[in-house]
């Protein structure tokens, strides 16, 4: 199984390691915030749900990412419309 870990937080981005390699930085809505607890170099873990395919064909997203701070068990929810930044393939 995978190690996820907090790699940075910005005002409007969250940046995640997989395996001690960069994988993915989330960006965030407007007036969304980090919550306090999730610092550089904590372990999460990382929830994809695509959300309705029809809603996708439509042009809709209804889809998020929870990641769950290990040591808090708390929850931040990044919804997939508010577009990701980049991501390194799973197949390197």
């Amino acid at each position: 199984m995978p190690k996820y870990t907090i790699e940075s937080v910005g005002l409007d981005t969250l940046g995640v390691l997989k395996d001690g390699q960069h994988w993915f930085t989330f960006t965030l809505k407007k007036n969304q915030q980090v919550p306090s607890e999730f610092k550089v170099g904590d372990e999460v873990t990382v929830d994809y749900q695509a959300g309705s395919p029809a809603a996708r064909i439509a042009g809709v997203s209804t889809g998020y990412t929870d990641i769950m701070h290990l040591a808090s068990r708390k929850v931040f929810r990044v919804w997939n419309r508010a577009q990701p930044l980049s991501r390194k393939s799973d197949a390197t």
